[in-house]
């Protein structure tokens, strides 16, 4: 450690200007067509990328010197290209196909669904490093656009463009995660450990991923298996000083000497005690995690297939100054600067609490037709498991006030089929079947849930003009039972059925200037019908600690989506300015009351599910200009307003504005550290003045900044290239609340939070063919 430092104290010479160079280009076959998502690595560093959805990479932040550049793509020969860089190069790559071997196994949400010409961003594996040990969420929260919705300390879930749950789709490794995701202190189910790459999509996609994809997706893609022989991996472990964390994560892949099986396993554990803000702990905020997933590929001739499996295990402490006795305390509570409640540091996790336990199995191929393209099947199936312990009285150990358990089996089949006149595109057929039954007290009920969808899209390119379009059928009825009854009795009122059904569609336009310039509009219409908590929820969600009512009346909501934008990459210069607008009809939220409800567990907090005619619009834009070899400056900004279109007043639970500033600094190498970077980054969070006093509980938090700095390195060790990462967040131990954090109410955020990070790799891999 104290060598990394003196690092950051040496004076910037003339040597550090060579660090600052780049390697780019397009990764095609050898006929010509593009190869997105192929993973492009230097030999012997961490440094990585995956090619775009045109096949261009980017590999930035390079010193001069010698490399061996490394491409890999499931279904071709790897391509080595041995380069001496004295500036920056452009270096096209082609790659073979593989004796006996076609196409690529679907491994990924991307792969599987090629992602449309759309608003969109990506957090690389390099960019990834510095989050590991945070949730999905967190590791998403630079992207410009994205924002957090949470719980506590410890439950955090993603916000694209001021819409979450239900309206932000997640594909994990291919599979479209159905969890009980309705509630905002239910957190993904997703190990980011497994991912080497998060993208998001925002705006309407439901074309491209079925219904309910009204705010986003998000893409959580792990490396394509790789089948070179040999066994190699890495380790990866976090350590942070707020609430003591301990994150190890192991990975280990290969494949059979014939490279014709390859295979991955991954285990990964996280443990956290009780978060700190300044000046004391929050009683209860602990959580544990286990993880583990495994992959096994084969790939022959015409036909490839892949199994997956993967398990999420997770124990959450619920703050337990959120749960208050009665109503006159509950008011107090809001009102006061400091809980009551005060904890130490623990890593004992008592009521409330909750258990979730997410397994997923996903068994996939692809087969080439000769004349046809390639038609693809895929079958999921995802069990979720969720147990919530209130804090009550006379209650055992192991006695769970309720629970939840969601089965979701999924079948699809699309054909992407062979370029015909400039046209290359998707047509395809989905559906799933989801059961859910609880046990405890009452919440939802127990439903039956079953989806149908059709879709077909289309994109042509010629020059620097590209098109697309798309269209897309979705049907879904729902039965909810409200209590148990006699089989023969089945009585509108006690088995009430829900019938829904839309056409989406989306056309998307991008033209590339000259000069790194590139221009993008486009329009979609997206659709989501009512979930099962929206329509029934009535009583205590104990993890928020608020009381919720639902309506059985609740239409499905549409929105049309307007975007446009233009991004900028150059050597020095870099960035995008995007816009949209968002007309939703039929909009649902949970409206804060202005009341408190008592009940036998206690007071809680009043929420209302209530549907309105909606308008969501804002900008994201970010810019990052290279001022010298050794500096980049970075600064961004979102925005986004969403207002009844009825009564003209702002909704609730929308993020306010954020403005971002950054500096990057470059530093030699020294004594053997490599790839010396420190950057501190400073946030500001506007007060979401919007919103008037008499829609909330209580009123926005006032305004606060952050500052946050991260210093990385890379050593050689056994001659191996060891990752070293130091990463401190709100620098100055600043005291403030978010407003989109439903314990705003009753605490503060967390204050400082040290976190170092090791990844070492390990194992032998045989040096890759080269190609001419």
């Amino acid at each position: 450690m104290l060598s990394l430092l003196s690092v950051f104290s040496l004076p910037l010479t003339a040597t550090a200007q060579t660090c600052q160079l780049h390697v780019a280009g397009v990764v095609t076959d050898e006929a010509g067509q593009v190869l997105p998502a192929a993973t492009v690595r230097l030999e012997g560093t961490s440094i990585s990328t995956m090619a775009d959805n045109n096949g261009h990479y980017y590999l930035a932040g390079l010193c001069s010197g010698a490399y061996h550049l490394v491409v890999t793509y499931l279904g071709f020969e790897p391509a080595t290209h041995s380069l001496t860089l004295a500036a920056s190069t452009e270096l096209p790559v082609v790659l073979r196909p593989l004796e006996g071997t076609l196409g690529e196994v679907t491994a990924t949400g991307q792969r599987a669904y090629d992602t449309p010409l759309m608003q969109q961003s990506s957090v690389e594996l390099h960019e990834l490093a510095l989050t590991r040990g945070q949730t999905l969420a967190e590791a998403l929260q630079r992207v410009p656009g994205l924002r957090t919705i949470q719980t506590g300390p410890s439950i955090v879930k993603p916000v694209i463009h001021g819409m979450h749950s239900n309206r932000v789709l997640i594909y994990n490794a291919g599979v479209r995660q159905e969890g009980q995701q309705w509630g905002s202190e239910h957190a993904p189910e997703v190990d980011p450990f497994v991912a080497s790459r998060l993208t998001v999509v925002k705006g309407a996609a439901s074309v491209m991923y079925g219904s309910d994809a009204v705010g986003g997706v998000i893409l959580v893609e792990p490396d394509a298996l790789d089948y070179r022989p040999g066994l190699r991996g890495r380790i990866e472990s976090v350590l942070m000083s707020n609430n003591g964390l301990g994150a190890l994560s192991a990975t280990a892949e290969g494949a059979r000497p014939q490279g014709l099986l390859g295979y991955r396993v991954q285990l990964s554990t996280r443990q956290a005690a009780n978060a700190r803000v300044p000046g004391y702990h929050l009683k209860n905020t602990g959580f544990q995690e286990y993880n583990g997933s495994a992959t096994l590929g084969f790939a022959k001739n015409a036909f490839a297939a892949e199994l997956y499996a993967s398990t999420f295990n997770s124990q959450l402490g619920i703050f337990e100054g959120a749960h208050i006795g009665n109503t006159t305390d509950l008011l107090a509570a809001i009102a006061r600067s400091e809980p009551l409640v005060k904890g130490d540091f623990s890593y004992a996790i008592g009521r409330p609490y909750q258990l979730i336990g997410h397994h997923l199995v996903r068994a996939a191929a692809h087969y080439e037709l000769p004349r046809l393209g390639k038609l693809h099947l895929r079958y999921s199936y995802q069990r979720n498991n969720r147990e919530e312990y209130d804090l009550v009285r006379q209650a055992y150990e192991h006695e769970y006030q309720l629970r939840f358990n969601l089965t979701t089996q999924a079948l699809d089949a699309y054909l992407d089929h062979r370029p015909l006149g400039g046209l290359r595109g998707k047509v395809g057929v989905s559906a799933q079947h989801q059961q859910n039954y609880y046990d405890g007290r009452y919440l939802i009920p127990f439903f039956t849930n079953r989806s149908l969808g059709a879709f077909a899209t289309e994109r042509w390119s010629r020059g620097h003009l590209e098109l697309e379009a798309g269209a897309r059928y979705d049907a879904r009825h729902m039965q909810a039972r409200l209590r148990e009854v006699p089989t023969d009795q089945r009585s509108p009122e006690i088995r009430p059925q829900f019938s829904y059904g839309q056409l989406t569609g989306t056309v998307g336009a991008a033209y590339q200037l000259s000069a790194g310039w590139r221009l993008s509009a486009g329009a979609a219409r997206g659709w989501r019908p009512p979930s099962i908590n929206e329509l029934f929820s009535q009583g205590v969600h104990h993890g928020s600690a608020r009381f919720e009512q639902g309506d059985r009346n609740l239409r499905e909501e549409s929105t049309l989506n307007l975007y446009g934008g233009v991004t900028k990459k150059s050597e020095r210069l870099s960035g995008e300015l995007n816009v949209y607008h968002n007309r939703l009809n039929n909009y649902i939220y949970l409206r804060p009351g202005t009341e408190a409800v008592l009940t036998v567990r206690g007071a809680f907090l009043a929420y209302h599910y209530v549907q309105v005619d909606a308008a969501l619009y804002g900008t994201d834009a970010t810019a990052s200009y290279r001022v010298a070899d050794w500096l980049t400056a970075t600064a961004s900004y979102s925005a986004v307003r969403a207002y009844n279109r009825e009564t003209g007043r702002h909704l609730e639970l929308i993020p306010a504005d954020r403005t971002a500033a950054a500096v990057r600094l470059t530093l030699p190498t020294w004594r053997g550290l490599a790839d010396n970077t420190l950057s501190l980054r400073v946030e500001h969070t506007a007060r979401q003045w919007r919103v008037r006093d008499d829609q909330d509980f209580a009123p926005p938090p006032a305004a606060y900044t952050l500052c946050h700095l991260d210093a990385s390195t890379e050593a050689h060790l056994l001659g191996r290239p060891v990752a070293l990462s130091l990463s401190v967040y709100n620098l100055f131990n600043t005291t403030y609340r978010d407003y989109l954090n439903a314990f705003r109410y009753f605490a503060p955020e967390v204050g400082r939070n040290v976190a170092l990070r090791l990844t070492v790799p390990f194992g032998q891999s045989p040096a890759a063919s080269s190609t001419p």
